[in-house]
């Protein structure tokens, strides 16, 4: 539920002719959807000035996996992720890319080549460190060139949660 039924508009920092308020928002014991908005509604009543108006929670409001350390060794990359403890799971997509430019093989989010992916669902509150796999293409392109960077990207529904490179070395 919301701690507090009202808020006071106040100017915002930096902000000219803008005015917030905040308030503490506690989810349900079992938990919101990943993703799902956080169901609040703000309304203002209007005054002499300004005509009265209501909006709801952004989507920067919602709940998603959270991501830690990423790293990579041999034909394998790991990501750590975490689910909130408000959520009633956290679905992410783990996955290796690189871009292939002739001969060469980069890091590079565009025109992409998928050489690993995963999906796992994760409980509310629960940590988990994924592993993925490299692909034949993965595994070919390893054996070809022995090291690259690839892009490991993680994904829940349609947010991407965290993109970062890691080092893939043949062995």
């Amino acid at each position: 539920g919301v701690v507090g039924e009202a808020c006071t508009l106040a100017p915002t920092p930096g902000a000219l002719g803008v005015v917030s308020c905040n308030v503490s928002y506690v989810p349900p014991a079992g938990g919101l959807s990943t993703g799902a908005p956080v169901p609040l509604t703000g309304t203002y009543s209007g005054d002499s000035v300004y005509a009265e108006s209501s909006a709801h929670a952004s989507s920067a409001a919602s709940v998603w996996p959270t991501a830690g350390s990423a790293s990579a060794a041999g034909e394998e990359a790991s990501a750590s992720l975490s689910c909130p403890a408000t959520a009633k799971s956290c679905p992410a997509t783990v996955s290796l890319s690189v871009e292939k430019k002739g001969s060469a093989v980069t890091a590079s989010a565009a025109r992409t080549v998928t050489i690993a992916s995963k999906s796992v669902t994760l409980r509310g509150g629960q940590r988990r460190k994924v592993k993925v796999s490299l692909n034949g293409t993965g595994k070919s392109l390893l054996a070809r060139h022995k090291r690259f960077s690839a892009l490991l990207k993680i994904v829940s529904g349609h947010a991407v949660i965290r993109t970062t490179r890691v080092a893939l070395r043949h062995r």
